[in-house]
């Protein structure tokens, strides 16, 4: 449930041996590809962000592995300020 439409930020914890990427869809529509980096192990954590942009009301979430090699801690998404910083963290 979105409360207002807008900008969300979606991250998510990833750890592992190769790139990859994670595509997040929202009612079935393609809204975001989060790129995973090489940690260089699969417990060396980094979180990974990316503007995902939201319409007020119901959604059924998804996320596609488009490609593997990668552990996810967790993902989340909340509400992006206009005072923080856009992009790619």
């Amino acid at each position: 449930s979105v409360e207002k439409s807008g900008i969300y930020s979606i991250s998510a914890r990833v750890a592992g041996t190769a790139a990859g990427a994670i595509e997040f869809f929202a009612d079935n529509k393609l809204k975001s590809t989060l790129s995973t980096p090489n940690t260089g192990g699969w417990q060396n954590w980094r979180t990974v962000a990316k503007e995902i942009e939201l319409e007020a009301g119901e959604h059924v979430l998804k996320l596609n592995v488009k490609t593997a090699g990668f552990n996810i801690n967790w993902i989340e998404i909340s509400w992006d300020s206009p005072y923080l910083f856009h992009g790619d963290v």
